[in-house]
């Protein structure tokens, strides 16, 4: 049986029941807090640990957030009869507002649309795009949950120095803060150390 995380646990408890009847594409699967809506099929999908989205929370302001990335497209069985447009932006929705989070509908109608919609948790928080096509049929889920990259390429002393000859700048990350802060987090030490060793080695340079 799936486990739902309690973002979406009461509006959707009669999904785990469901679940068990769909046929995804191989290696697919739902976000593993938000469910899909009962009767429906992932036939396309895409899962990244660090990816970048926009995302409306009206109509004249666009939010860009990174982190882990979800996109899940849903599409009904043939024979099987669709859930509204409009239902299915309005579940999500809710679910969000039941646990304190916004929406915005954006121009959802009864043949489709996009609706928007986010949540802030002590242990994440999460934005979805919901984009809904062909009368109820075809509905796609776009998820970020935002997350600070996780540094996996360092570069030394000597490549920063190389770079800055050859290019005059060069892009260095890994050098975090905490939220709303000034506060340097622990992990930028790798980075912060590496461009005090270049600069000793070129006491010349000026960053």
């Amino acid at each position: 049986m799936i486990r739902l995380a309690p973002i979406l646990f009461g509006l959707f408890l009669g999904l785990c029941a469901t679940t068990a009847l769909v046929e995804d594409i191989e290696g697919a699967a739902d976000h593993p807090h938000i469910p899909r809506m009962p009767g429906y099929n992932i036939v396309d999908y895409e899962a990244n640990d660090f990816g970048k989205y926009e995302f409306y929370r009206s109509d004249e302001e666009m939010v860009t957030l990174e982190g882990r990335f979800w996109s899940i497209y849903y599409e009904v069985p043939e024979g099987t009869k669709p859930k509204g447009p409009l239902e299915i932006a309005r579940n999500y929705a809710s679910a969000f507002a039941a646990k304190g989070g916004g929406g915005y509908d954006g121009s959802m109608d009864n043949s489709g649309g996009i609706a928007y919609a986010w949540l802030t948790e002590p242990e994440r928080e999460t934005w979805i795009e919901i984009k809904v096509s062909n009368d109820g049929e075809i509905y796609t889920l776009t998820i970020v949950e935002r997350a600070g990259l996780k540094q996996q390429v360092e570069l030394g002393a000597h490549a920063i120095v190389k770079a800055l000859d050859e290019q005059g700048s060069i892009a260095l990350y890994g050098i975090n803060f905490d939220t709303g802060k000034s506060d340097l987090r622990p992990d930028s030490e790798a980075a912060l150390k590496a461009i005090a060793d270049a600069l000793k080695a070129r006491l010349e340079l000026k960053i």
